[in-house]
């Protein structure tokens, strides 16, 4: 199905009769190649849990890059993050973020999402493991287990926020496991449950997901405009 959003695209599972316990996926950290000079401008990579069914909860893990204008110049933050909404986002300062290196993410719901456990991963261009941190955070919303999702979200930090313009960044290892133990890809055929591609929309689409072919894994965000 085909789901619009103003401030999320990639894919979303929902369905499984047995719930959503471990999402995983990976992406290349992209480089921002234009800005807008009046605002700022942010884009977020993750995957996560829950927070788009009506849900109050959602747990998430990725990295984020915000640019900021300062005087006529850009300023550009790149950063990793976990988050356990609603909570407030907890930036994990010791991981070195910057573009060409890949990001591998793990987000999994312990005792019945009363505790998330969130395993983040940043590898150099060449695969070699550079940094890693584990942490785990207690609910403070009832946990549903409802979604799973791999996305690219314009942060809500103030209505003048536009989409950072990253060209394309792939996903890669997109896929999660249920309740009952079982693995699905995000695109796997007989997989239980409905898939979602959602399009960031606002008065014009700004972004296209689209499936990388011959694979049920990986997919590509392109990123069409700032707002």
């Amino acid at each position: 199905m085909d789901y619009y959003s103003n401030n999320w695209s990639g894919y979303r599972v929902t369905g499984d009769p047995q719930g959503y316990r471990t999402v995983y996926g990976r992406w290349t950290v992209p480089s921002i190649v234009g800005y807008e000079t009046q605002y700022e401008d942010a884009a977020s990579f993750w995957v996560g849990i829950d927070g788009s069914l009506g849900d109050t909860d959602c747990m998430q893990a990725g990295s984020q890059q915000v640019s900021v204008p300062l005087g006529g110049v850009i300023a550009t933050v790149y950063n990793a993050w976990t988050e356990y909404v609603p909570a407030l986002m907890v930036v994990l300062s010791n991981l070195p973020v910057v573009p060409g290196y890949h990001v591998y993410t793990a987000v999994t719901a312990l005792n019945n999402g009363s505790t998330a456990m969130f395993s983040v991963y940043i590898l150099d261009s060449a695969m070699n493991l550079i940094a890693m941190s584990t942490s785990t955070k207690g609910a403070t919303a009832p946990f549903h287990g409802n979604s799973a999702e791999w996305i690219v979200e314009r942060p809500n930090y103030g209505s003048s926020v536009g989409l950072s313009q990253f060209s394309t960044v792939l996903f890669t290892n997109a896929y999660y496991t249920n309740a009952g133990g079982a693995q699905y890809n995000y695109n796997q055929s007989g997989r239980p449950g409905t898939l979602d591609k959602v399009t960031m929309h606002t008065t014009q689409d700004l972004t296209y997901p689209f499936p990388v072919a011959g694979t049920t894994d990986q997919f590509d965000v392109a990123w069409l405009a700032f707002r």
